[in-house]
């Protein structure tokens, strides 16, 4: 999604994950409406993104490594938006 059509949060996500990962391919997407009534859902939106990332920095990782990269990168520039780890 254009970086214009993003709110505050995506367009953090997205310069995030582009410096840290230099993707080839990168697609942040705001799903918040389509969780309406779930958990952490906030009618302003902002609350559940779809981030698809192609990067060679993923070579040799498995999925869950994977998102734990992600989740750290973002972890740092958006506070409160995930649940703790154990």
């Amino acid at each position: 999604m254009p970086e214009d059509m993003l709110a505050p949060s995506g367009i953090e996500s997205n310069k995030k994950i582009s410096l840290a990962l230099k993707p080839v391919r990168l697609s942040v997407i705001d799903e918040s409406r389509q969780h309406a009534g779930h958990g952490n859902h906030h009618p302003d939106g902002e609350t559940h993104f779809r981030i698809e990332i192609v990067s060679d920095a993923f070579a040799g990782l498995n999925r869950l490594a994977r998102h734990r990269l992600v989740n750290s990168i973002l972890r740092r520039s958006l506070p409160g938006a995930f649940m703790p780890w154990p």
